[in-house]
């Protein structure tokens, strides 16, 4: 399973059988251009005018299959979404933009996460480092992948600790899925 990183909020989940795109932008901005096959698209907030999705569109809470990737959608603050996507037995956890800590409910319904996105700015604002950190420890995922970072990476690294060198995309296996928490600095791509 690979996560890569277009801009803004944009991931693309790609796994054996099926292949996921995550907070599409509108066309021309980053991560509104992505190519190749997209078998669905979540989104964590209500698209902007203009987003390009493909696929069939997930945007609210339910549970969903794909091409035998189970995706469980709980309802977020401010009308948003969070997701837990299981690909090749690997589970992602995708948060979008959120603004505080997770509640009980919440962290029981997105069950165990290998690897966290998330956005550090956006949505409702910029996500303090610390309740970054709390989120984090919240779910205990073995990586860990920033996105929309922009000017606030080294601060939420100061909380975390550090980050491995920058990466175009993030592969994952579930036999080699690290020990302790790892921060994973995506590059965006395209």
């Amino acid at each position: 399973m690979e996560v890569t990183f277009f801009g803004m909020n944009c991931v693309r989940l790609t796994g054996k059988q099926a292949s996921l795109l995550c907070d599409p932008a509108p066309a021309g901005k980053p991560g509104g251009d992505v190519k190749g096959t997209i078998d669905a698209t979540l989104l964590t907030r209500v698209a902007d005018s203009g987003a390009k999705t493909a696929g069939r569109v997930f945007d609210g809470p339910g549970e969903y299959e794909i091409k035998g990737s189970m995706i469980t959608a709980v309802p977020g603050a401010d009308e948003s979404t969070l997701f837990s996507v299981g690909v090749d037995g690997v589970r992602v956890g995708v948060l979008g933009s959120v603004s505080a800590e997770l509640t009980n409910e919440q962290v029981g319904a997105l069950g165990g996460i290998d690897v966290l996105v998330f956005s550090l700015t956006g949505g409702e604002g910029e996500l303090s480092p610390a309740t970054a950190a709390k989120i984090v420890s919240q779910l205990e995922p073995k990586y860990v992948v920033p996105i929309n970072y922009d000017g606030v990476l080294d601060e939420f690294l100061k909380e975390l600790g550090p980050a491995s060198e920058p990466q175009s995309k993030l592969k994952v296996v579930p036999k080699d899925l690290p020990l302790d928490t790892t921060v994973v600095v995506l590059q965006p791509q395209g």
